[in-house]
């Protein structure tokens, strides 16, 4: 019992480890701008059965079609709230403010469902009142990309809602080097209007610029997508022709909406700066290669240094193959004196 318990947490841990070290590189591959993305699409449909509402989700492949990602792999949370109708409510209290309903915990203004990843569903129940005019999905997307939502001055200067820490940044150096702001030599940054409005400050170095962006990156919003209960009804029943409208990255046809979600290519794994590696493993041979003829000339030394007479006789005079090679260094007398000269120390 207990081996089983500690194999599951190890498991358990190797997973996570796997998926640490997986989300390392990806976000060292985005700091390079390699890092490969694809759409996918969360699908939703909702209808009505009896007093309850039902949403059915499944996750589209842009590309085949395929259902082959979890949905609580893109999605973290999915929440759907309604209220009970307000403006009864306010004309009751403004007509007899002595008289206004009393409210218990179970007859609240706001209702909210909540599912997670733990729930391990893709389909979501939710009870509705005859009161009940609209409610709302709210959907808390993975960012797995790491996209934040810029503040509105920095999204006013790029005309942009939403990017990548790292976009951002390059963005900013475009800018600084197209209107030359920067001092290359001390990395300082000098801010024209535009800058000094965004960041209010008048010179940066270049080298702070993560502490300076933080600020202005914000968390990204929910998906909101709001559902007219009575219109839905009608749908249903086949009485409404079905128009097709867009909101950002919601596409909504009567009861189907279909959300956009950005997200890893995880079939396309991108190969971290190739040329780079190849430059690296060559570099490597080239060190293994250094590395074993230093060692051979190390024992070469070692063995010459014990008895140079023995090592001369059998290395170089009867180890040589070619009598030619072996005539002409015999020949060479800058050679035979060296070498007398170095037996005669060894001998002293």
């Amino acid at each position: 019992m207990f081996h089983s318990k500690l194999n599951e947490k190890l498991e358990e841990l190797s997973t996570r480890l796997d998926e640490i070290a997986l989300q390392k590189r990806l976000e060292i591959e985005a700091e390079h701008l390699k890092r490969i993305s694809c759409t996918k699409l969360v699908r939703l449909f909702g209808s009505f059965s009896g007093s309850s509402f039902i949403i059915n989700t499944r996750v589209l492949n842009d590309v085949g079609g395929e259902d082959k990602t979890s949905l609580w792999d893109l999605v973290k949370r999915v929440c759907v709230c309604f209220n009970t109708d307000f403006d009864s409510i306010e004309k009751d209290m403004d007509e007899n403010t002595s008289n206004a309903p009393s409210l218990s915990s179970s007859d609240s203004l706001v209702q909210i469902f909540e599912w997670t990843k733990d729930s391990n569903t893709c389909g979501f129940v939710v009870p509705i009142n005859e009161s009940c005019k609209r409610l709302q999905v709210l959907i808390k997307l993975r960012n797995q990309r790491n996209i934040y939502r810029l503040s509105p001055a920095l999204s006013c200067l790029f005309n942009k809602l939403t990017d990548t820490r790292y976009n951002i940044i390059k963005d900013i150096y475009k800018y600084v080097n197209t209107y030359k702001l920067n001092d290359y030599a001390t990395s300082n940054v000098f801010c024209d209007e535009n800058l000094e409005n965004v960041f209010n400050i008048k010179n940066f170095n270049f080298n702070n610029i993560q502490s300076i962006l933080e600020p202005h990156l914000q968390p990204i919003f929910y998906c909101v997508i709001d559902v007219d209960i009575e219109s839905l009804k009608k749908s249903n029943a086949g009485t409404s022709a079905g128009e097709e409208m867009s909101d950002n990255n919601v596409t909504m046809c009567d009861n189907i909406w279909d959300v956009e979600v950005e997200t890893d290519d995880l079939t396309q794994m991108p190969v971290l700066f190739p040329k780079n590696v190849q430059l690296l493993e060559k570099k490597i041979e080239d060190l293994k290669t250094l590395i074993k003829k230093t060692s051979d000339r190390i024992e070469v030394l070692k063995e010459f240094s014990l008895d140079p007479a023995q090592y001369i006789n059998r290395k170089i005079a009867l180890g040589s193959e070619s009598i030619g090679t072996k005539t002409a260094f015999y020949d060479d007398l800058n050679v035979q004196a060296a070498l007398f000269e170095l037996i005669k120390k060894k001998e002293q």
